[in-house]
């Protein structure tokens, strides 16, 4: 059975109420029947990457509102807040395709520790720091599939190559020593379905 919060906040303050005690509560700190709750933040920090007024949001220097009622899409707010300016077409289209393979996590360690601390109902760091705690050396293909790639656009430019032309070179080498590319390795992007014909 679940605790129902504000029928146990009225269990609190009912008998401060008919005491008449007097009570105040502020963004900082709340003092109930004379105890001090303490609720300064965790972090004090300050941020050059973004700041709110009454009147607008600026995330590294563009206004979030003009952005949107300009067209612009959420895709373009993230390039915004990581590389400090408007992606061009191409790179917000590959943004999106990038944002869409990722967004199946499967149940990969990271994904299963996060569930799993969440579980006892932490602060949300700390499921993000149990998930970042299971990054091995095996753990997805991030630095093994950056040297692929800049190995084969070095490649490209001493052969005066286009990179349509070194991607299909890149595919074709894998597939010929039967080795799957690194980076395809989710199972969104498998031609084979485990269980498919207990399905059909």
């Amino acid at each position: 059975m679940g605790i129902h919060y504000p029928r146990l906040f009225m269990m609190l303050v009912k008998p401060m109420q008919e005491k008449k005690i007097k009570w105040k509560i502020s963004m900082t700190n709340e003092i109930i029947g004379g105890v001090r709750m303490d609720r300064e933040p965790t972090l004090n920090r300050k941020t050059t990457i973004s700041y709110k007024t009454e009147e607008k949001t600026v995330m590294r220097g563009y206004n979030l509102s003009d952005l949107a009622e300009e067209g612009y899409s959420f895709y373009d707010a993230m390039f915004v807040l990581f590389q400090s300016r408007i992606p061009t077409e191409q790179e917000e289209k590959m943004l999106k395709y990038e944002m869409g393979v990722f967004l199946e996590h499967s149940m990969s360690p990271s994904a299963v520790g996060a569930i799993g601390v969440s579980a006892g109902r932490p602060n949300l760091p700390v499921c993000v720091a149990a998930a970042i705690s299971t990054f091995g050396g095996v753990h997805g293909p991030g630095a093994a599939h950056g040297y692929m790639l800049n190995k084969y656009l070095e490649r490209g430019l001493k052969e005066g190559k286009t990179v349509d032309e070194m991607a299909k070179t890149l595919v074709d080498d894998y597939m010929d020593n039967g080795t799957p590319v690194m980076g395809m390795g989710s199972r969104s992007i498998s031609t084979v379905i485990p269980g498919r014909n207990r399905f059909t």
